[in-house]
């Protein structure tokens, strides 16, 4: 209860630096979501302005493993903190089996690899994209079907009607950093998951199904009617329930 206030910071810039000059806080959380020093955009005083918050930061806060290995040697409190999932999110009905329908849902944005959800309808899959699109509309087959985002109380109506889930981020500098905040609400849902190779996911790779190229997630997609059972659909419910809003 001291005076001034508690300021989260998400990103560190001459900006913030000043602004927390003028605020003269009580607390300073930088609460470091993404591997912001890595981003083409960011600017190049970037690492100077983030050894300058972290000097001043009384507490940093990260969810992805990357960004906590990375900041940990640089600063005595860092703390991991999980993304959540809506408890709503574990009365999905069960997956059909079918294995054909797949669904990407979310914002789309240009870091997004649309060779991926490509490669699956060109090989006779449903392909749904789910949501707003940022920047230019990725170039995709006319069968991948398009839906409008809806409110976040309809979500889970919309979702549950779809076998698999997709994660399909390009392998960049800046991704070294994403965990997808949807990651337990898809295995909440009990879905399968195909995802890249991010430094995320391999903390998850029993849970869900990391592949690289077009080929290996058509290979994958069609291998799910072997490859999936209760007991992997139980453990990813499982594994969802320990990280619950």
């Amino acid at each position: 209860l001291r005076p001034g206030p508690i300021v989260i910071v998400y990103v560190a810039t001459a900006t913030t630096a000043a602004l927390l000059e003028r605020l003269a806080p009580a607390l300073i959380v930088y609460d470091c979501a993404s591997h912001f020093a890595a981003h083409p955009a960011a600017p190049p005083d970037f690492d100077a302005q983030e050894a300058r918050l972290l000097r001043r930061a009384d507490l940093v806060v990260t969810d992805s493993q990357f960004l906590f290995d990375r900041l940990a040697p640089r600063h005595p409190r860092v703390v991991r903190v999980h993304q959540g999932v809506d408890e709503s999110f574990f009365s999905a009905k069960p997956p059909s089996g079918a294995w054909r329908s797949f669904c990407y849902y979310g914002t789309w944005v240009p870091e997004l690899d649309a060779g991926l959800p490509a490669a699956l309808a060109d090989a006779d899959f449903e392909v749904t994209l789910s949501g707003f699109v940022k920047g230019p509309p990725p170039a995709l087959p006319a069968s991948v079907r398009r839906l409008p985002p809806v409110p976040r109380e309809r979500l889970l109506s919309r979702l549950q009607e779809f076998d698999a889930f997709l994660l399909p981020h390009l392998l960049t500098p800046f991704h070294q950093g994403v965990i997808p905040a949807k990651l337990y609400e898809c295995l909440a849902m009990g879905r399968p998951v195909l995802t890249t190779a991010l430094p995320s996911m391999q903390e998850f790779r029993e849970h869900v199904y990391v592949a690289a190229t077009p080929e290996a997630w058509v290979d994958t997609a069609r291998r799910l009617p072997q490859t999936e059972t209760a007991e992997r659909r139980a453990a990813r419910i499982a594994l969802a329930r320990r990280h619950t809003h």
